[in-house]
């Protein structure tokens, strides 16, 4: 049978999605005073790969932790439950490639919060593209309007511009040399006028708000292709291509469910509440396990535990699969990798017998059929409260 290749669109969705392991990963670390994570990174394998992300997982730190100093000044009428999500990191990162991921899709972000999420992440890789010599194909800047537009509601427009001259410090992408005049139309200064915008004032030591250009009350709803086109997703699908193989590997290649639905939707509304149910046992299982009690095999459990919940992992049988195929990647050693095998497969075993558990109302006893605990409960001389056992030891 003849192999089919991914299409571009499957491409960034997987990269997207092996992204995003990656930062959950690298913040699940435990942060030691002293400790380089740089030294952890180089017994891993894609050593130079893994630099790019511990970057990138900087750069963003820095932007989320303004954004979050931000939004304490702002007073919504309405608030906004993603925005206010970015007090934790992980909820940051997912809100960015979940907006990405769903407009890809056809569903841009109408939220405040998840507008703001993808514009940040794609203004720190484009800073990280610049910083190493590649050349970034549009101006950012520029396409800020344009997702401005997409917030659904009024007064979060507005708040819009002032968590993104929190989020955009960085002034030199403004002086880009943008090769596509159909994002110049607005503003058409030099580049050093543009870098004078960019100067703080020396009264308040605030940026110039730059980033305000609309006027109240003309904004219009962008279409669908002017959004997938434009410079926010061009730039952060280019550095998701310049991140190599461990996207596609940190993605868990087949072991997770199909992509092609939008994140944040009821993917698993046919699941039974026993599989959800065992699901979330095996996940506090692992995470009680001695063999997988170190820094590096916890790190590959919050991957876990945040895929499920996001339902990349619908099956609880693909989470040992994922497991394995992300371990063999960052664990520094084959017997780390052993241990690993043995307790995702050993963990499941236990999590799928304790959920059928059948425990006797009456007395306590356990069962793991249902036929058992009937026959149980019909020899009446055989199951004794639990009170008259207990005064019977006594």
């Amino acid at each position: 049978m003849a192999m089919i290749n991914p299409t571009p669109l499957a491409c960034s969705l997987s990269r997207a999605r092996g992204f995003l392991a990656g930062l959950i990963f690298i913040n699940s670390l435990p942060k030691i005073p002293g400790q380089d994570f740089n030294a952890n990174i180089r017994l891993f394998q894609n050593t130079k790969q893994w630099t790019v992300l511990q970057h990138v997982h900087r750069q963003l730190e820095e932007t989320r932790l303004r954004l979050v100093e931000v939004k304490r000044t702002i007073d919504l009428e309405c608030p906004d439950k993603i925005l206010a999500s970015f007090n934790n990191p992980t909820s940051f990162y997912e809100a960015a490639i979940s907006s990405f991921h769903n407009t890809l899709l056809g569903l841009p972000p109408t939220t405040l919060g998840g507008v703001v999420a993808l514009c940040a992440m794609s203004h720190a890789t484009s800073c990280y593209l610049y910083s190493t010599g590649i050349q970034v194909a549009f101006d950012p800047f520029s396409d800020f309007d344009l997702w401005r537009s997409t917030i659904s509601i009024d007064e979060h427009q507005q708040a819009f511009d002032d968590l993104m001259m929190a989020a955009c410090q960085e002034p030199y992408l403004t002086t880009l040399m943008n090769p596509f005049p159909i994002f110049q139309n607005e503003i058409n200064l030099p580049g050093e006028d543009l870098n004078l915008l960019w100067s703080p004032d020396p009264i308040t030591n605030t940026l110039i708000p730059f980033l305000i250009t609309h006027n109240a009350g003309e904004t219009q709803a962008p279409d669908l292709q002017s959004l997938q086109g434009s410079p926010i997703v061009a730039n952060l699908t280019h550095f998701l291509e310049q991140c190599g193989e461990l996207p596609l590997i940190l993605c868990g290649r087949d072991a997770t469910a199909d992509m092609c639905y939008f994140i944040g939707a009821p993917s698993s509304s046919t699941e039974s509440g026993d599989e959800q149910d065992l699901k979330h046992l095996y996940i506090q299982l692992l995470r009680e396990r001695g063999p997988l009690h170190g820094p590096v095999t916890q790190g590959i459990v919050s991957i876990v535990e945040r895929f499920v919940d996001l339902g990349y992992l619908q099956s609880v049988d693909e989470v040992p699969d994922y497991m394995l195929l992300i371990g063999k990647e960052i664990l520094p050693s084959n017997k780390t990798f052993l241990e690993l095998c043995k307790s995702a497969w050993a963990t499941l075993a236990e999590a799928k017998r304790r959920l059928h558990n059948i425990p006797c109302g009456k007395c306590g006893k356990v069962f793991t059929r249902p036929g058992n605990m009937k026959r149980h409960m019909e020899r009446k001389a055989r199951c004794a409260p639990l009170i008259r056992n207990t005064l019977g030891k006594l």
